[in-house]
């Protein structure tokens, strides 16, 4: 193999690993929206293929706490935020 095909093969690896690197957006929350955001979720994987966002309906109360936790990235919820979060 000559440098130059070493060069190429090494660049070409590269862009695939960069390009293979999925970013996960955790959501979860209410089930009470859960239809608008299982859509709006499916629409923002198909428009960005490098990240992979999800939504798990439970209930406001766990979105809340799954949020302030750090276990979600962002909650739905149809109740006011509790102040102790």
């Amino acid at each position: 193999m000559t440098f130059h095909n070493l060069i190429v093969v090494t660049v070409c690896l590269l862009v695939y690993c960069v390009e293979a690197t999925v970013t996960l957006i955790k959501g979860g929350g209410s089930t009470f929206p859960q239809q608008p955001y299982f859509s709006a979720v499916a629409d923002f994987n198909r428009l960005y293929q490098n990240v992979q966002a999800t939504y798990n309906a439970t209930n406001s109360q766990t979105g809340q706490l799954s949020v302030g936790s750090g276990l979600l990235n962002w909650g739905g919820s149809d109740t006011d935020v509790q102040t102790s979060l």
